[in-house]
């Protein structure tokens, strides 16, 4: 075997070995459930705050959950933030009284 075969042999090793590890992670779904007891004014900073949305998609997002009672979409994470951020959001109206109705849901590949 020649040293030069050697070395591209190693070198597609390594890329190999580098497809591995840089994998995409699984992708999670964080979704609201619509929840009339929550006022929008409170609503819509939650969404702005973790979901880092604009003033109108925030406004969008809360008109299907309140005016069409229909569950959205905050988006899609890794486990690890799409959990974070559901707690995040339900301390933050729980300290206002409010029990916020987000789940996290494996997105479908």
């Amino acid at each position: 075997m020649m040293s030069g075969d050697a070395g591209i042999y190693i070198s597609q090793s390594k890329q190999e070995k580098g497809r591995q590890w840089c994998q995409k992670p699984a992708s999670y779904q964080l979704t609201l459930l619509p929840n009339e007891g929550i006022p929008l004014q409170s609503m819509l900073e939650v969404l702005r705050l973790f979901c880092q949305l604009e003033e109108q998609e925030a406004l969008a997002m809360a008109i299907d959950l309140y005016g069409y009672g229909q569950a959205a979409s905050c988006g899609s994470y890794s486990f690890d933030i799409a959990h974070t951020k559901k707690i995040q959001m339900e301390s933050y109206l729980s300290a206002k009284g409010y029990q916020l109705a987000c789940e996290v849901w494996a997105k479908n590949a």
